[in-house]
């Protein structure tokens, strides 16, 4: 159309403007005659659902960076593991903040689908260090 909006709302009085519908996160996508408000836990379900990673489990990284429990007779010194997954946590981690500082609110979990690629390579590192450690 090569007409501004404007123009063609003076010169045809029944263009109408589109109309703006609230986000659709906020309702239930199926139809009803009025809108059935979501609450933000069933959203969280379904996007975890959806991402296949938990909220709680793509948050915890920070704790799960940390060397396991060890037998008594193993000492950290006798460690010979070069291998501590800093590169994909910080990857991770960069992840994670970029996440959190560009949230907004029509799409509140992105971050957990940006960042689970980085969550997975983290997770497969995490398990691949474990087992060098105890084995």
């Amino acid at each position: 159309c090569m007409f501004p909006v404007a123009i063609l709302a003076q010169v045809y009085p029944v263009f109408r403007f589109p109309v703006v519908s609230p986000p659709m996160s906020r309702y239930n996508e199926s139809w009803s005659p009025m809108p059935v408000a979501v609450s933000e836990k069933e959203i969280l379900a379904t996007a975890e659902r959806v991402y296949g990673v938990t909220w709680d489990e793509i948050h915890s990284y920070k704790d799960k960076m940390q060397i396991p429990i060890l037998p008594r007779q193993m000492s950290v010194e006798n460690l010979n593991v070069a291998h501590f997954c800093e590169d994909p946590f910080s990857a991770l981690d960069r992840c994670m903040e970029q996440g959190i500082r560009h949230e907004n609110r029509l799409s509140p979990f992105a971050r957990m689908q940006v960042c689970k690629p980085h969550w997975v390579r983290f997770q497969r590192c995490l398990r691949f260090r474990d087992r060098s450690i105890m084995g």
